[in-house]
């Protein structure tokens, strides 16, 4: 195996464990929405039609970043939802975590994008679907 294709094989390892960890989050957050969603929105402040959305974008995001299928599209979803959150909660918390802060959701938003940016990578259903149209 020649360098440029291992550090390609690096690269799908990289995405893939990106993939992952949105998916687990996004899936985790947008199903516990969608099972509370007049809490959520009620805690948020948000119409219930918008709490419907952040809940069956994350959660429709998080699967798409589970198979990678349209995972650059989920991933400017998400990155949105996490810009909204970001200003309409977190960024009045300040940076920290610890003070529910944006420093996670900004970590959330910024993976999207490099999701968004490079692709789900080789390990995806999106790459086995284009390649089987190449040699069928």
């Amino acid at each position: 195996m020649n360098n440029a294709s291992s550090n390609r094989q690096q690269v799908d390892i990289a995405l893939l464990l990106v993939r992952l960890a949105l998916a687990a989050v996004f899936i985790y957050h947008g199903y516990g929405i969608c099972s509370a969603v007049s809490q959520f929105a009620g805690f948020t402040k948000m119409p219930i039609a918008v709490a419907w959305l952040v809940g069956g974008g994350e959660l429709l995001g998080g699967l798409g970043m589970l198979a990678g299928v349209l995972s650059r599209i989920a991933g400017v979803g998400l990155a949105i939802i996490m810009f909204g959150a970001i200003v309409t909660y977190h960024w009045a918390h300040g940076f920290s975590i610890t003070n529910q802060g944006y420093e996670y959701v900004l970590t959330l938003l910024l993976n999207g994008l490099a999701i968004t940016i490079a692709g789900p990578g080789k390990y995806s259903l999106e790459y086995a679907m284009a390649s089987r149209k190449t040699v069928g």
